[in-house]
């Protein structure tokens, strides 16, 4: 596996790189998924029977976190409608194939074709897709396996690929790589 991680000062898939990024995922992949992040939503907030005051509370930054999670997918929506006949499926959970949080997460599962990636091409730069502006997280899957994963928030991203064709077009692209072990996300 190669691990890319990006600094703050240094983007390698903006502009150019990222239009050549999205192009060569075509050649390997058939699907990815992203996710809408709902903070407004939450797994064991109260566990014991004298809770009822913590609880009142944290339904108060639930009640307001789905207010703005309501916002966050109204400001997503026309990507999302551009993608509409390209939605295999869509799912709720706090599990994210290698993440696990305390908050639900919307996921979705997308064709991935030359429309996709035309519509894809438009947003610019993997550093974009972030919350609150964009959906987050891209997993890019090759039939059932993942080839490329993302983590938004954290500029990193994992290529399940030791071929020297990646290494070389990333090496093309200037993009400093290390080779990693770890295990492949499945869909």
């Amino acid at each position: 596996m190669i691990r890319i991680i990006e600094d703050e000062n240094e983007q390698y898939f903006v502009g150019e790189k990222y239009f050549a990024l999205m192009d060569y995922l075509l050649t390997k992949c058939d699907k990815v998924a992203f996710c809408l992040p709902n903070f407004g939503t939450t797994f064991n907030v109260c566990c014991d029977m004298d809770c009822t005051q913590k609880y009142e509370s944290v339904k108060e930054t639930l009640d307001r976190d789905n207010a703005k999670f309501f916002s966050y997918k109204e400001k997503v929506k026309p990507l999302l409608q551009s993608l509409e006949n390209k939605i295999i499926k869509i799912w709720r959970h706090n599990e994210y194939f290698d993440q696990k949080c305390n908050y639900e997460k919307e996921i979705y599962l997308i064709k991935f074709d030359e429309e996709t990636v035309s519509i894809f091409k438009t947003i610019g730069g993997l550093d974009k897709w972030c919350h609150p502006d964009l959906p987050e997280d891209l997993y890019f899957f090759a039939g059932s396996e993942c080839y490329f994963a993302m983590t938004s928030h954290e500029c990193e991203y994992e290529i399940y690929d030791d071929s020297d064709e990646i290494a070389d077009f990333l090496s093309e692209l200037s993009v400093d790589f290390d080779d990693y072990d770890s295990s492949k996300a499945l869909l």
